[in-house]
Order: structure tokens, then C-alpha cells, then sequence
């Protein structure tokens, strides 16, 4: 039970060498496939699920905007999305990626969070390149199919950090900043390394 946080993270580790989507690398060419593909992409690729993580980790400890940082987050992962789609392919893109989940981790092991503005950047810098990196799965897919897998990615995301958050604050609630104190370094340490390796 000591490790138990890093082993269920070290089993998802071979998930990384799935396809893209559920899809099975298929580009989805309906409503359903699209949706379908937008609710896996963000947890089957291990780098996005880790971003999604780390981010409602900082969220939870030092946002008081929560909803706003989620929703700038989301907002610019679609837009990022829509530019692949223009534009597929883009130089450093898994680089950002790892810069940006790294920044989350390194933010989370910094003391004092509440004093520091950079969630208002690192929302929407990292919704673009994550964003852009999930748009590679429906770059030739039809309009109907994109929009569905938007909305998929949108809903699994926003559910994912809002209930990691809420989870915490309710599960910790006045407690919550003693936890971080003593917890926050190793946290962020761990999502750096995982992020390294994948």
C-alpha cells in the first residue's frame, strides 16, 4: 500500500505503445467513432494522461479559479486540435508536450504555489500542444467526426481534472495543505520521471 500510487502508474505504462485513439489508428469517420476516440485519446497516450493529473494536482492546491484554468485549458486543447488539422505537422510538438507536463511537476514540487501566477500560462500553452497533439488523430476526418471528438476529449479531460480535484479537497479538506507540504516534492518529482520515460 507504501508504493501503491506508483505501481498503478507503472501499469499503465505499456499503454504508451497503443495507437492513438481507440480506434485502433483509424481515422474516425462517424459521430460515435469520433466521441469514442475523443474519450480514450487523453487517457490510453500515458503523456496527456499525465499533464491531465499533474495539472489538477496544482489545481487543487493553489487555484482559486479553478473552473477558469480548466476551461482555458480545454478552450485552447481545441483550438490546438483545429490548427492540426490546418497545419499537421509541427516541429518540437512531443518536446512541448514534455516541457509542459515537466513544468507542471516542477511547479508542484516549488513551496509557496498560491504566490505564483503561471497556471494562467500554463493552461493555455499546454491546451495548445496538447491539443495539437491529440488533433493527429483525426487529421482527413469529416467535420461531424471532428466535432464529436472535441466534445469527447473535452468532457473525459474536464471530468477527469474537476474530479481529481474535487476528490482531493474533499478527501483532505482542511488538511489538504499540510498533505501538499509534506507530499508535493515527491509528487512532482514522480510526474517528472514518468514524463521522461514516456
Amino acid at each position: 500500500m507504501k508504493y501503491l500510487p506508483l505501481k498503478l502508474m507503472l501499469l499503465l505504462l505499456p499503454l504508451s505503445a497503443h495507437a492513438h485513439h481507440p480506434m485502433g489508428g483509424k481515422t474516425p469517420e462517424t459521430a460515435a467513432e469520433g466521441f469514442l476516440s475523443g474519450l480514450g485519446h487523453p487517457i490510453i497516450e500515458l503523456d496527456h494522461f499525465l499533464f491531465v493529473v499533474g495539472f489538477a494536482g496544482l489545481l487543487a492546491l493553489c487555484s482559486r479559479h479553478i473552473v477558469s484554468h480548466v476551461g482555458l485549458f480545454l478552450g485552447l486543447a481545441m483550438v490546438g486540435t483545429l490548427g492540426c488539422m490546418a497545419m499537421p505537422e509541427i516541429h518540437l510538438l512531443e518536446a512541448g508536450i514534455f516541457a509542459t507536463t515537466a513544468l507542471a511537476g516542477g511547479l508542484l514540487m516549488v513551496q509557496k504555489l498560491d504566490r505564483i501566477q503561471l497556471l494562467w500560462v500554463l493552461a493555455p500553452v499546454a491546451g495548445l500542444f496538447h491539443g495539437y497533439g491529440y488533433g493527429e488523430a483525426v487529421v482527413g476526418a469529416e467535420s461531424t467526426p471532428v466535432i464529436a471528438y472535441l466534445l469527447g476529449f473535452s468532457l473525459i479531460q474536464g471530468a477527469l481534472m474537476l474530479g481529481i480535484v474535487f476528490g482531493l479537497k474533499r478527501l483532505a479538506g482542511d488538511r489538504l495543505a499540510a498533505m501538499a507540504a509534506r507530499y508535493r516534492t515527491s509528487a512532482g518529482a514522480l510526474l517528472i520521471g514518468l514524463a521522461l520515460i514516456v
